[in-house]
């Protein structure tokens, strides 16, 4: 998903971070860093990718205060079926 993405779109990028498990990107930064070829921005810019999903998804972190509301539409695009569960579910992967 990450090399699909080759850096495009950032926010994207990140939740694809996010959702295959920080750790797990971590341990295979240079597979990512050949499977994005030229538009990779190199190991050290992924494990920066990775320390800002970190960050981002820190209990931590700051939040916003009366942030906007989602809309259906937009979580779609970060959704998939999971099998046991009905319809469409926004699922963070182990």
């Amino acid at each position: 998903m990450l090399a699909a993405d080759r850096g495009r779109l950032r926010a994207k990028t990140l939740f694809a971070v996010l959702g295959a498990g920080p750790d797990r990107v971590e341990q295979h930064l240079s597979d990512l860093d050949k499977a994005l070829g030229s538009h990779s921005p190199g190991i050290a810019g992924l494990a920066g990718l990775v320390s800002e999903t970190r960050a981002a998804g820190s209990p931590q972190a700051p939040t916003v205060g009366r942030q906007h509301v989602v809309s259906q539409a937009i979580l779609r695009n970060f959704c998939e079926p999971d099998e046991g569960l009905a319809g469409l579910q926004l699922i963070r992967r182990p």
